[in-house]
């Protein structure tokens, strides 16, 4: 029930604000949700962090790669290659997960234009964060 809850409202905030893509909210709510309270804050926000630090390498790539591709990539899978070897060697396995994979999703998801790119990667550090406050509200 209140993670149905959660989620509703999410959605609802989400949508309300005008945000493009409120299942990033949703998604957040879900994943975090877990038997107590303490145990989803801590996931949440290691969610957020990673999120967080996935958003800002990406934005850092982006200004330093606009027109080489074979270097973005090198450096990408680099990154990568770093985030899954930290996931097998460190106690907060979460937050690299979560900082590994969506970087170069978020990268892609604003296309060519880098003011696209900034919007999106503000847009899912928003969305991830009204999951999880959302979540812990309830």
């Amino acid at each position: 029930m209140r993670v149905a809850l959660a989620m509703v409202l999410a959605y609802y905030i989400g949508l309300s604000m005008g945000w493009e893509k409120p299942h990033w909210a949703g998604l957040a709510v879900a994943l975090c949700s877990l038997g107590t309270v303490g145990d989803s804050l801590r996931k949440g926000m290691l969610r957020i962090n990673g999120t967080f630090l996935a958003g800002a390498v990406s934005l850092l790539l982006l200004g330093l790669f606009p027109q080489d591709r074979w270097l973005y990539l090198f450096v990408t899978a680099t990154f990568v290659a770093f985030c899954t070897y930290m996931m097998g060697h460190s106690s907060r396995w979460y937050f690299w997960s979560i900082a590994g994979y969506p970087m170069p999703l978020l990268t892609l998801a604003g296309g060519v234009e880098g003011a696209n790119a900034f919007d999106t990667v503000v847009l899912r550090l928003q969305q991830t964060t009204l999951g999880v406050v959302t979540f812990t509200a309830v």
